[in-house]
């Protein structure tokens, strides 16, 4: 009975796309992470056909996710790889209905095989990625895909040559893998310092989206501010000159870059804004961080919030609550 159950499941989910196919809401993965609409599942395994995707039981319309080459997605397990998609697929998925065919490769040689059952998050797509080491992978998993090698080890053995140093002319590796790296422009016996992401998300459940800390970029001066709930709040810095450093000024006349931002939809599990001065940017004076609890996302609720301020490497930090429509100034400080 269970059987037909689910058949009777995917039946009725199929047809109502296809008679309202157009009524669907095509959304990104990132969206349907940031939103709580979509719960991801490891299959176990380092590449291939690794990942399932679970629609929320209480979604209220039909989706369309779109899966794109690039996307990447973080282990809740800090013993276990992460992994990147290798393959674009548009998955159609009711309320409660579980599909697989996300394909991916591992990300971190160091690390175990991805378990079974494991929950998995969202991150930024590579593109997204302040790395010039990340642009080589985006043209490696550009071959990949163009052979169709989504699921070949010596496409895994390529990926670890850029994100861990994996030779690729010992015994062990061989193969098409030289090919591959030579064919992304990709010099395969150079050493790389390649990002390798944490996940802040690993002590909650479900699966949600997140910008790792090691992807934020920083210089004479770095401040992030990170919160919990699900509301919108804005980071400001106010530079020596009185400028307003924030995203809808940036970057600004003292060279202040924001270079994450949240809004409602990707604030669903919490938020994360950065600001910064590159190395040999940032002017002397004095500067003051704000937050501004700038939208309630209909939640209508206080929010624990915490900045953390970088100044020539030195580290300090600073937390509270803040209420809606509340603006907080949380610290001054001279460079």
């Amino acid at each position: 009975m269970r059987h037909i159950s689910i058949i009777l499941l995917l039946t009725t989910c199929i047809l109502s796309l296809v008679i309202g196919g157009f009524g669907a809401e095509m959304v990104s993965l990132v969206y349907a992470a940031s939103s709580g609409m979509v719960q991801l599942v490891s299959l176990g395994g380092y590449l291939g056909d690794t990942v399932q995707v679970i629609a929320n039981a209480d979604l209220d319309h039909d989706l369309i996710l779109r899966i794109r080459r690039g996307d990447v997605l973080l282990n809740k397990s800090s013993s276990d790889q992460n992994m990147v998609v290798t393959r674009d697929v548009d998955i159609p998925l009711c309320a409660g209905e579980s599909m697989e065919g996300i394909w991916t490769l591992c990300l971190d040689w160091k690390k175990g095989s991805p378990k079974l059952g494991q929950i998995l998050d969202v991150a930024p797509p590579l593109s997204d990625w302040p790395s010039e080491h990340a642009d080589l992978l985006v043209r490696l998993l550009e071959q990949i895909d163009k052979h169709d090698l989504w699921g070949v080890q010596y496409a895994q053995k390529a990926v670890w040559n850029i994100t861990d140093n994996r030779s690729v002319v010992d015994s062990i590796i061989g193969g098409i893998t030289p090919e591959l790296l030579h064919a992304a422009k990709v010099r395969p016996n150079v050493y790389r310092v390649f990002p390798h992401p944490s996940n802040p998300l690993s002590e909650t459940d479900g699966t949600g989206f997140v910008v790792p800390p090691e992807l934020l970029r920083t210089g004479d001066i770095q401040i992030t501010l990170t919160w919990a709930g699900t509301c919108d709040l804005d980071l400001h810095v106010i530079d020596p000159a009185g400028n307003d450093v924030w995203w809808q000024n940036q970057p600004s006349e003292s060279e202040g870059v924001v270079d994450w931002h949240n809004v409602c939809n990707s604030a669903a599990h919490g938020g994360l804004e950065n600001i910064y001065w590159s190395t040999g940017s940032a002017p002397s004076g004095d500067y003051t961080v704000v937050i501004d609890y700038s939208d309630q996302c209909d939640k209508n609720q206080a929010t624990t919030w915490k900045v953390t301020l970088i100044v020539n490497g030195e580290e300090r930090t600073f937390s509270g609550t803040i209420d809606p429509i509340e603006k907080i100034e949380v610290v001054r400080f001279n460079y």
